[in-house]
């Protein structure tokens, strides 16, 4: 039989050196509020915004138009350049998600979206530049050859007239855009608005979704002709809601609500999540930065994931109602591609701060998982494992992981990731780190408190089916974080009996993990006199937090639901903190040898050890200090200013390195 020649996915390699050459420098995916107001972005901008409006205005039937390249992530339910198949066919889905190849399947996507034939480049390149004079063309192919996909840090606070705040893109709230086409000036529709069609979106094989297990419920997707961002309900369809609603105050609000302070100094979770991520020994290994699944004696610390941080953004964008916000449809809207860059981006700059095997990268994954007759199977994933859809040529060869692991290779980078400025691999990675630092680091006090809290949530991501659910946690009835399972219902992920990933999930009720910090929210209450807290001791904490903290489930529209529905659910706290060495002026590039947990560390008043630990919280004033390495390791430090019983500041600043994280410790199981 002869196959159908299959879709290459490159990248943008115009202009560059061979893919492995030592001297390839490639250009750099930008931070997209610099790439929408700089003048130095003016051109690519300008391409850009014309490309897009026209990739979103092809036909839904062609195989490279905006909507089918949207649809792999979910619906249409059909197969996406399939050699055997001329024609789309039922498929049961690509879905990557609680598995380890979650962040490598996601990085071809993006290429595909970002670079190969009659995509956002090619469309510049083919379709737009033709249309301008000559005598500009050269100027405008080679902004072309320098572009490449704008990413969105929401974990990045903005400065915003004279506060830094979470918010939502800058190209996200103006409606209309002023472009420069060949014949002038003019105004369009901006193409990051909102994805639209001609008809409802049920007719192009879109579905609705099903949101509430018991009685079911739905959300009516096939009557959209336009994607959302946090809509008002949809019961009864409003209008409005059909043709699209792009709440965009909503979305800054729902990323601003990760914060717990209400005054002072900010909690910076969302930043510190990724900065936790990011930070030496805190992820033990590949597999659990990369997906959500849980692990049965894992670490509490690896309840954090890259794979959770991404599902909260989701719904934090698309809201319960939204796009972004469920599976089968999210990539539909465009800000969609721009999130997937900045998670992107997380992953490589991961790679690079920790090139060795058993952090970056592995060799063998193997998941325990019940088949239809009830018998235990092993799925085993490498990282030859396919990836498909996507292929790396016309005759088939689909992409596996180990094709996608080196960003440069596939022809960009990101800001901090350009080895070629730096002389050695040791300073490119301590530069790495100062702008992780810079970016995402939580306010020093953080770092300067004696014990360090966080809250586990263990699920089973279909307990209710495969219905989405928010698990939320409040401390003295105030938010303080949430873990968004996102999710739908196998049936929702794929044709004839439902997505394959998804059904081996249910059927093995396999379970995913989400972690929220809470220290910042407990020094929050010993701030305040009001509440019964004075110390980060454990043995104070726990009783408090046994009267203080709860938890709850909701799913769309806010409606709580009983937690027996979900008896697989785990709420725990633990604690434990960072390990730290006091480094003396002479031997401060000896590198730590030996640390101590902060708790333990004997700075303030030697003469009332535990009195002094109740007395403050933290250790004292902090600052952050230099970044160093030793022996092939990154160290992050910071200097303190101990407090002291009379507050006369009698102790000089202390350095501390930075070593790692203690094991940390279930204190209390909600």
């Amino acid at each position: 039989m002869t196959l159908n020649p299959t879709y290459p996915i490159t990248g943008i390699q115009d202009g560059l050196p061979p893919p492995g050459s030592p001297t390839r420098e490639v250009p750099p995916r930008v931070e997209v509020d610099d790439f929408y107001t700089r003048e130095e972005y003016a051109v690519q901008r300008n391409l850009f915004l014309l490309a897009m409006a026209k990739f979103k205005a092809m036909d839904t039937s062609a195989k490279l138009s905006y909507f089918q390249v949207a649809g792999i992530h979910g619906m249409p339910h059909i197969t996406w350049d399939d050699p055997s198949h001329p024609e789309p066919v039922p498929a049961r889905g690509y879905c990557p998600h609680n598995l380890i190849t979650f962040p490598t399947w996601h990085r071809p996507y993006m290429l595909l979206f970002e670079a190969s034939t009659q995509r956002i480049y090619e469309i510049m390149v083919n379709d737009i530049i033709p249309t301008f004079d000559m005598s500009q063309q050269a100027l405008l192919k080679a902004e072309a050859r320098k572009w490449r996909l704008p990413y969105w840090d929401w974990a990045a606070k903005k400065k915003r007239g004279d506060k830094e705040i979470y918010d939502a893109a800058l190209i996200l709230k103006d409606m209309n855009v002023t472009v420069f086409t060949s014949t002038g000036e003019t105004s369009i529709p901006n193409p990051i608005w909102e994805f639209s069609t001609s008809e409802p979106m049920g007719n192009l094989g879109i579905e609705r979704l099903q949101y509430q297990d018991d009685p079911p419920e739905f959300i009516n997707f096939q009557l959209c002709t336009a994607t959302s961002k946090v809509p008002p309900g949809p019961d009864p369809v409003a209008s409005n809601w059909i043709d699209g609603v792009q709440n965009v105050d909503a979305v800054t609000k729902n990323i601003q609500d990760a914060e717990w302070y209400e005054k002072g100094e900010g909690n910076y979770a969302l930043g510190e999540a990724v900065y936790r991520l990011l930070s030496l020994e805190y992820i033990t290994e590949y597999r659990q930065f990369a997906s959500a699944r849980y692990e049965p004696e894992q670490n509490p610390r690896d309840a954090l994931s890259w794979e959770g941080i991404h599902n909260n953004l989701h719904n934090w964008i698309g809201g319960e109602w939204g796009h972004m916000g469920n599976v089968p449809v999210a990539a539909f809207d465009p800000i969609f591609w721009m999130h997937h860059a900045n998670i992107d981006r997380i992953f490589a700059i991961y790679q690079a701060l920790y090139p060795s095997k058993k952090l970056s990268w592995w060799v063998r994954d193997e998941t325990i998982y019940t088949d239809d007759n009830g018998n235990d199977k092993t799925l085993v994933m490498t990282p030859e494992s396919p990836l498909a859809p996507f292929h790396k040529d016309t005759v088939g060869t689909t992409y596996d992981s180990n094709g996608v692991r080196h960003i440069a290779d596939l022809g960009y980078t990101y800001p901090e990731l350009q080895p070629w400025k730096f002389d050695s691999d040791i300073e490119y990675r301590i530069n790495i780190f100062a702008q992780v630092r810079k970016l995402y680091a939580p306010h020093s006090k953080m770092l300067a408190a004696r014990a360090d809290y966080i809250v586990n949530v263990v699920y089973e991501r279909f307990a209710l089916g495969g219905v989405p659910f928010t698990v939320q946690v409040l401390l003295n009835d105030k938010l303080v974080g949430s873990v968004y399972n996102f999710s739908s219902t196998p049936k929702a992920l794929g044709a004839i009996d439902g997505c394959e990933n998804c059904l081996r999930q249910q059927q093995s009720k396999i379970l995913s993990s989400g972690q929220i910090t809470l220290t910042g929210a407990l020094l929050a209450s010993i701030d305040d006199a009001g509440m019964p807290l004075d110390t980060l001791d454990k043995d104070v904490v726990r009783p408090y937090l046994q009267a203080h903290l709860k938890h709850r489930v909701v799913i769309a529209g806010g409606k709580e639901i009983s937690l027996s529905r979900i008896p697989s659910l785990q709420v725990s706290v633990a604690v434990g903190g960072r390990i730290a060495k006091v480094k003396k002026d002479s031997d401060s590039r000896s590198g730590p040898q030996a640390g101590m947990p902060m708790s333990q560390l004997p700075i303030g008043d030697p003469s009332e050890p535990d009195a002094d630990h109740k007395w403050k919280p933290i250790l004292g004033h902090v600052t952050y200090g230099d970044i160093f390495a030793e022996e092939g390791t990154i160290y992050d430090s910071i200097e303190i200013t101990p407090h002291t019983r009379d507050r006369s500041g009698g102790e000089g600043p202390v350095k501390l390195a930075l070593m790692g994280y203690t094991d940390y410790q279930e204190v209390l199981s909600l």
